[in-house]
């Protein structure tokens, strides 16, 4: 069979969700779909659930390996992918019944290499909320796939937003992402997998549509890897920003800047209210953080930072460890900061 759409799903520890996701995928009224399912070392009842849908579906490829995470496993899918387009969903995530029939139909008629959608978002349980980057259609094509890339790291872009920077709202022309050897770098090295991999697809594509329609539905899963703190997070946003200074160019670095203080903000948040962390553990982690030399580095417009990435930026350049700690607890108690 030719496939239109080979869609990538790596699988780990997701055995709740697992059976509505795949019964969205192989139920998608374009039949011509590839569906890729990556075992990324699941250690539950996962590895069982998929190879029943392989016997089942003969469009189903499984693949078992070891533990490597997201990316890697992204990865995998793309080597064995034969469709002309590829598309990625998370595995406790599920889809509209016509969503790769609608996007293949656009990206054909308009000729694109890659082409996004709405999404609805999980506010609370079975409570959906619907996110559009664009109100209408719009294209993108040469120098305007710059500022696209921009618009993805910052709300401080021409669109004055942030767009969503997920891989699960898209389909992407294999034969750009093969021809320029395109993959997502590892998530135990850069925090966001999704941002590297597209700003790297946008310094090839050629023509980019959105649309206004919503086919994705991003559920918030209790224990999923966005829900989760971890404590090597920072060195990681490192490690994306040096990641995003390689690629863009030299007057993108105000605003892959501002992103990094901004993550960090998040951080320093989420550490100060870490309950499995005790008090003298938190300290010796921001201590840390504020002697970093990278701070000497950063270049930002400081109009352009949150009230509450002001507010860090500025404990941070005080070096002030408890003042660091104080503002985190403040921020939990007063969203208004």
């Amino acid at each position: 069979m030719d496939y239109k759409v080979s869609v990538i799903i790596p699988v780990y520890k997701v055995e709740k969700y697992l059976r509505r996701c795949l019964d969205s995928v192989v139920n998608q009224t374009l039949f011509d779909v590839e569906i890729i399912l990556i075992d990324d070392g699941s250690p539950d009842g996962c590895p069982h659930i998929i190879d029943e849908y392989a016997q089942k579906d003969e469009r189903v490829k499984v693949l078992h390996k070891q533990n490597e995470g997201l990316g890697m496993a992204r990865n995998t899918g793309i080597e064995i992918a034969t469709g002309e387009f590829l598309a990625f969903v998370d595995s406790d995530d599920f889809i509209a019944a016509d969503m790769y029939e609608k996007l293949y139909k656009q990206a054909k008629e308009n000729q694109v290499d890659v082409i996004f959608c709405g999404f609805y978002q999980e506010i609370q349980s079975n409570n959906f909320k619907k996110i559009i980057d664009f109100q209408t259609p719009i294209l993108f094509q040469d120098a305007d796939i710059q500022e696209l890339a921009l618009a993805f790291i910052t709300k401080h872009n021409k669109f004055g937003k942030q767009i969503s920077r997920t891989v699960w709202h898209a389909i992407y022309s294999k034969q750009l992402i093969v021809e320029n050897h395109i993959k997502f770098p590892c998530e135990n090295i850069i925090p966001s997998e999704d941002l590297i991999y597209h700003i790297n697809v946008f310094q090839y594509a050629k023509k980019i549509l959105f649309i206004p329609d919503a086919f994705y539905y991003y559920c918030c899963n209790e224990g999923s890897i966005t829900q989760t703190f971890r404590i090597d997070r920072y060195e990681r946003n490192k490690n994306e920003r040096t990641a995003l200074l390689n690629v863009l160019k030299n007057d993108s670095r105000i605003l892959i800047d501002l992103q990094f203080v901004e993550f960090t903000k998040n951080y320093l948040l989420s550490l100060v209210n870490c309950s499995s962390m005790n008090f003298k553990s938190k300290m010796r982690i921001i201590r840390t953080i504020k002697k970093d030399s990278i701070w000497k580095e950063i270049k930002i417009k400081f109009s352009f930072l949150s009230k509450k990435g002001k507010l860090f930026y500025l404990t941070i350049m005080l070096h002030s460890s408890i003042l660091i700690y104080c503002c985190g607890l403040l921020s939990k108690r007063k969203n208004t900061i």
